[in-house]
């Protein structure tokens, strides 16, 4: 009787190991996809400013140029 108790008890334990590694897993996958994205984003930011530098830049050069 107790050694089947050890043996459900067993079983459990490792129907919970195998859960925990799944979800790891999926963890990981999931947080190099958000850090992707998240560099991403930085990328579009970064370009975004030095557009905006350019633009400004030659706003100031035309309104040079205008006086």
């Amino acid at each position: 009787m107790e050694e089947s108790i050890d043996n459900l008890i067993i079983g459990h334990l490792k129907g919970l190991r195998s859960e925990v590694q799944t979800l790891r897993s999926e963890m990981h996958s999931e947080f190099r996809d958000v850090k992707h994205r998240l560099t991403s984003v930085e990328t579009t930011i970064v370009s975004a400013k030095h557009e905006a530098a350019d633009i400004g830049g030659r706003l100031c050069t035309a309104a040079g140029q205008h006086r």
